[in-house]
């Protein structure tokens, strides 16, 4: 796709040029920045491909730990359940010996005294001893239901521990594919700073006319603003599972801390979390004019003169990506909701790739 791009804005680019009345030499030379600049588009678009995939790993490798995690959780809580019951089972039966330890030959007399006849006293006996039989039995059973779970609990163990090792190769790739794309970025934005000054301003006339030719392309038909302005990449996790049998509610926007974050349309904030509290940490409730409630959480900031009832445009920067609440220090990132007409919350996934 980034080399398709490239191909349509070069040509673009040298009838803007002409017109613009810019000598051959510095067309030439106009041209091959913008060779230049179009190449390293094309690269952070391939990055941002790799960066994609690794989310993909990243957020798999997240779901299978959580899932792990709920079942040790689930299997601890077994164990506890069968640690009490052993406990009980051993006091009933420590009381049962201890009685019959102390009453001794006496136990039985008394037995033998209470029955009708030797029939009725061999039943009793008989029952007496079933009854300390069955404690020992049901003492051995839930033993064996111990055991099975304690094997259980190892066998999780092991699989958190893999996972987690998973977990942290995800991290690591997505951590040298941003600082990749980042490099990247700044490159890009020093040439077109650079070649912006250049000609006499027609350069930066013609480029700017041809950008717009190119920018118009991955604009949103409905007004709707990326929220996050940086570098940054994400995947449709919409549904996955998550700590405590929680499903996401939304798409995690993957991007360097302190990235600015802006409203996607224009409205109003309904409210604000402006210290890291709960799973969500530092949040944002943005009531559109669209009558959709937008959601920002695991936010670094929300920006100055930003709080309940502030009025703000599309586009206006109103905090910074962050890893508040329940999110990764290692993982920064952006969750970010759509609640049609302020209900319940429907996939952003599509609506996000709408606004590339």
């Amino acid at each position: 796709m980034g080399g398709k791009k490239t191909v349509l804005i070069l040509p673009i680019l040298v009838v803007v040029l002409i017109l613009s009345g810019v000598s051959v030499s510095a067309g030439a030379d106009v041209v091959d920045k913008q060779e230049e600049i179009e190449r390293i588009r094309e690269e952070m678009a391939n990055n941002r491909a790799s960066l994609e995939k690794a989310n993909l790993f990243y957020e798999q490798s997240l779901t299978e730990v959580r899932v792990v995690d709920d079942e040790i959780r689930k299997n601890e809580a077994e164990v506890n359940k069968t640690k009490a019951k052993i406990e009980t089972l051993r006091k009933n039966l420590d009381r049962r010996v201890t009685y019959m330890y102390k009453t001794g030959p006496s136990s039985f007399l008394s037995v033998l005294v209470l029955s009708d006849d030797f029939t009725d006293f061999l039943s009793r006996a008989k029952l007496l001893s079933y009854v300390l039989y069955r404690d020992f039995d049901l003492i051995s059973t839930t033993k064996t239901l111990r055991a099975g779970l304690d094997k259980q609990s190892r066998g999780l163990a092991a699989s958190r521990a893999k996972y987690a090792k998973q977990l942290a190769t995800a991290e690591s790739l997505r951590k040298e594919l941003y600082q990749q794309y980042s490099i990247r970025n700044a490159k890009l934005a020093q040439l077109n700073k650079r070649a912006a000054g250049s000609n006499d301003g027609k350069f930066a006339m013609a480029r700017a006319g041809a950008s717009r030719a190119y920018v118009s392309r991955g604009q949103s038909r409905t007004g709707f603003v990326f929220p996050v302005t940086g570098s940054n990449s994400y995947v449709d996790t919409w549904g996955a599972p998550r700590s405590g049998g929680r499903r996401h509610k939304g798409t995690d926007i993957m991007s360097l801390k302190g990235t600015p974050v802006v409203a996607c349309v224009s409205g109003t904030i309904g409210r604000t979390t402006p210290y890291d509290r709960g799973l969500g940490g530092v949040t944002i409730y943005l009531d559109g004019d669209d009558g959709n409630t937008y959601y920002y959480a695991h936010l670094n900031g929300i920006s100055a003169g930003i709080g309940s009832g502030t009025r703000v445009e599309a586009g206006q920067v109103i905090g910074s990506v962050g890893s508040t609440g329940n999110a990764s220090a290692s993982a920064p990132h952006l969750h970010f909701e759509i609640h049609r007409g302020g209900g319940s919350a429907v996939n952003p996934y599509a609506t996000l790739r709408s606004a590339e």
